[in-house]
């Protein structure tokens, strides 16, 4: 079992859900700030240490994305589940997998 990578960063999500596929998403949480902002958290199905090396070479510039149009799938599966949770007037997505005890 996979432990769950956190992250506030959506494009080192994306970037995950890209390399493991969108199955490793496991939830989404909004935090209200003080300001009344919101802060969001991804936490996604992957080894840690897979995932450590991902933020690595993202940060530094090597990571590199053999298919922008899956990126961009990626990206927007993500968003759209975030859309449709704040639309709810939800804080948080759990998957079906996760709340099964498939993942994480």
């Amino acid at each position: 079992m996979n432990e769950l990578f956190e992250t506030q960063d959506i494009w080192i999500a994306a970037s995950l859900v890209f390399l493991y596929s969108v199955e490793c998403l496991a939830k989404i949480e909004d935090h209200e700030l003080d300001n009344r902002k919101r802060m969001t958290t991804y936490s996604l199905a992957v080894s840690l240490a897979d995932a450590e090396t991902v933020v690595e070479d993202y940060t530094t510039g090597q990571l590199a994305l053999t298919d922008a149009r899956s990126f961009v799938g990626s990206f927007n599966s993500i968003t759209q589940r975030q859309r449709a949770m704040r639309h709810r007037g939800e804080t948080s997505w759990c998957s079906p997998a996760w709340i099964r005890g498939e993942i994480g």
